[in-house]
Parts: C-alpha cells; structure tokens; sequence
C-alpha cells in the first residue's frame, strides 16, 4: 500500500535561475532549471545538477564561462511563494565520478527580492530523510516514485511545480548504465518523463505499508525518503525523442557531498 506524497514534497522543488559571465566578460542570463535544499547539522545546502551551474560541464565551447548569479523562486515553509537572490555560497563541490552529474554548494547568504515581504523560511529536507546504502538494500525495481520540479509545463500563473510519477526500471541495489554513462556512475534507471527544466528534481520513494496501531504488531512500514536526483532522460538513438526511461543520481552520492561541505567548511 502506498501513500501519496505530502505537499513538502511538491514544494521541496525550487526553481533555479542562473547567469554566466562569458569569455569576453559578457552577463548570459536566462537559463533556469530546478534545484532543492537539504539541511544536515545546521547547516542549509542546495543540490542541483552540476550541468545547470558549470556551463562548461557539457558544452566544451562554454568552458571558460563563470557562474555570475544565482537566483531561486518557490514556495517557503508557509506557502508562501517568494523570489530573491543566493548572494553567498561556500562551494561547489563535485563527486569525483565525472558523469556524477550533481552539485552542491552551502548557502550562507540570501536576499528575498524587495516585492515580498516579511521573513523567509526556505523550505528543505532534512538528512535524515535521505536514503542511504541500508535503504537501497531492501528497495527493488518497479518501486512507485515521484519527482517535483519546473519543466516547460509548470504552473506559469502562480509560479508552482508539478510532481511527475514513474517507477523504478533498474535494479536499485546495481549502477544502472546507459549508452553514454560512465560505468563507474552511481544511476537509478525509471520509467518517467523527465524533460528541459526538470535537471536537478528531488526524486522521492513513496511512503509504503501500514502504521502499525494498538494490538497490531509485525506491520511493514517504510517512511518516504529522497533517493536520488534527476539527471535527465534518455533518448531515441535514430528519432531523438524521449525513450520513456529517465535516471537520477543516488542519494548516496548526496550524502557524501553533504559530509565533504561540512568537513570543507564546518
């Protein structure tokens, strides 16, 4: 039995709007994407895809582009929507596996935009809500998931993401590779639609089995959990089109970049 996500998890998505300064010094702005925060031990970290704050990660003729800003719009601990600018970061860190396509940088500084006012509390995942290792051990393939973010069909009128669903199609307990993966990658294979704005989505395993209740004992129950990142879908190799099969990043990986920002900088 599973259960449907709660509206922390529609709301866990921000949107994120990036600018690079280019070769000859010239502000590109205009690209967005999606992004989410995780707090461990105090401390506030957004995760997103490297591709969407490294220009150069992907395209070789943008790598001496710099990230020049960043800024993110959602919906706060409130519900109340808001918008303003990450004005101080400490990072990026990157895995150390290339095609780990993540980025995680430590948010020290935020500015809400003047048109909203009053406080903001960022809205974020706690630590303990990230799957690790022991829970990949028990989780098997056609698992239900879902993914919030800000694809091209996201609530434009008042700004919102969508959740989209799907199931898990390789054996979670294995590094899934596709036919431009590394290897060496830590890949999660599932039956979604991701599409352009949706790089960096929270993907979250549904709550399943019952509450255990006075009288009853030997009841299942596993608590939803972020397992991973959203990398992106593969494609049709002769049409080009979306196969039907995206993949995600494995929160373990998140984890781990988590441990090396605070040891980087507790």
């Amino acid at each position: 039995m599973y259960h449907p996500a709660d509206a922390s998890v529609l709301y866990s998505a921000h949107k994120l709007f990036m600018g690079f300064e280019d070769e000859y010094g010239k502000l590109k702005e205009g690209f967005t994407g999606t992004c989410f925060f995780v707090e461990s031990d105090s401390h506030l970290f957004l995760l997103t895809n490297r591709h969407n704050i490294d220009a150069g990660y992907k395209d070789k003729n943008k790598r001496q582009w710099k990230l020049a800003s960043l800024s993110i719009s959602g919906y706060d601990s409130k519900s109340k929507y808001f918008k303003g600018d990450i004005v101080e970061i400490k990072g990026p860190i990157f895995p150390a596996v290339w095609d780990e396509d993540v980025a995680i940088l430590k948010v020290t500084g935020f500015k809400v935009d003047k048109e909203f006012s009053g406080g903001v509390s960022i809205r974020h995942i706690q630590r303990e809500a990230i799957a690790d290792d022991a829970f990949f051990s028990d989780y098997n393939a056609s698992e239900f998931v879902v993914f919030s973010g800000y694809p091209t069909w996201h609530d434009r009128h008042e700004n919102r993401p969508i959740i989209r669903s799907g199931i898990i199609a390789s054996d979670p307990k294995t590094n899934y590779t596709g036919p431009n993966d590394d290897p060496g990658s830590r890949r999660i294979a599932f039956e979604g639609f991701s599409f352009e704005g949706s790089s960096g989505s929270p993907v979250f395993s549904l709550a399943f089995g019952l509450i255990a209740g006075p009288g009853l004992s030997g009841i299942r129950y596993r608590h939803q959990r972020l397992i991973g990142i959203n990398l992106g879908h593969e494609t049709d190799g002769r049409t080009g089109i979306h196969s039907g099969i995206s993949r995600m990043i494995k929160s373990t990986v998140v984890l781990e970049l988590i441990d090396s920002m605070i040891a980087q900088f507790p």
